[in-house]
């Protein structure tokens, strides 16, 4: 499994895995597919301040999918994550988390990143499942986010941080909404 940088010339086979009802109906993007134009112009423009898209390629299957980085903020050394497998004999079999690994160790080792956030739609188990590897930690839950085959979904946020930055302090954050909750009102 490897990664290389996604091109112009990748468009239309991209626009293929995005435009593939299957996996438009699991992702939190619009449900109008997506237009040859913006497809191109996403690639031209791919490594660009804010994101960074891969082209998931497997040695003996070929290009199988999409992985990256975007919404970079190299200030506070964040950034999210995305992972289409978009061919379907690749789908079940590790690929996406092999690809999401390969993401995390350019995003901790190139980019110098502390924290990379990851999401999906409560109903892409799959993806969840992906998402809740070794060391992730459960960010939160936005209730009724996306409104996807007539119905509304939840979405669910989980982080990788860097381990050579201490892990996030909980027992804090709980303490400080558990006082904010106590205070009474004006």
């Amino acid at each position: 499994m490897r990664l290389r940088a996604a091109e112009r010339a990748d468009t239309e086979m991209v626009m293929g895995w995005f435009n593939n009802p299957r996996t438009r109906s699991k992702m939190p993007i619009s449900p109008i597919p997506t237009s040859i134009a913006a497809q191109r112009e996403l690639l031209e423009h791919n490594g660009g301040r804010d994101y960074v898209l891969f082209v998931v390629e497997h040695p003996k299957l070929g290009p199988i999918g999409l992985a990256g980085l975007h919404q970079i903020d190299p200030h506070q050394r964040r950034a999210r994550t995305v992972t289409v497998i978009g061919n379907d004999t690749a789908l079940g079999k590790g690929y996406g988390t092999a690809s999401r690994e390969l993401v995390l160790e350019f995003g901790f080792g190139e980019l110098n990143l502390q924290k990379i956030i990851g999401g999906a739609l409560a109903c892409n188990l799959p993806a969840i499942s992906l998402l809740q590897g070794r060391g992730a930690v459960l960010e939160g839950l936005r209730q009724r986010e996306y409104f996807r085959n007539n119905a509304w979904h939840d979405f669910v946020e989980f982080s990788r941080f860097n381990e050579v930055d201490p892990a996030p302090r909980r027992d804090l954050v709980t303490s400080a909404t558990l006082t904010c909750r106590c205070q009474p009102g004006p």
